[in-house]
């Protein structure tokens, strides 16, 4: 019974969703025009914000250069406990690698 509650209310979603696709892929112009409202809708709601940080000559000398080795004596906590240095998230969901040294 539960299995039928939870299948209930994703069971009409799914199929009409494959059935609108399978619809817009062989309507090409549809198609496009739904691309096109997409777009609109989508940045006009949620506009794009390139956080270019790395390019800051405030926080970084010589920005435009690879230079790796500015982090070596860097006296920051890699391991997730400096808030200034986040590599992929904090907490438990922080890059699985550093439990391997």
């Amino acid at each position: 019974m539960l299995h039928e509650l939870f299948g209930a209310g994703t069971d009409t979603s799914t199929p009409t969703i494959e059935l609108d696709m399978a619809e817009l892929i062989k309507n090409e112009k549809a198609l496009d025009l739904l691309r096109k409202e997409l777009d609109r809708e989508t940045l006009r709601l949620y506009p794009l914000v390139l956080v270019n940080i790395w390019a800051d000559p405030n926080v970084w000398e010589e920005t435009l250069k690879f230079v790796p080795e500015r982090f070596l004596d860097c006296d920051k906590d890699f391991k997730g406990n400096d808030f200034e240095f986040l590599p992929f998230d904090g907490g438990r969901r922080i890059c699985r690698g550093l439990s391997w040294e």
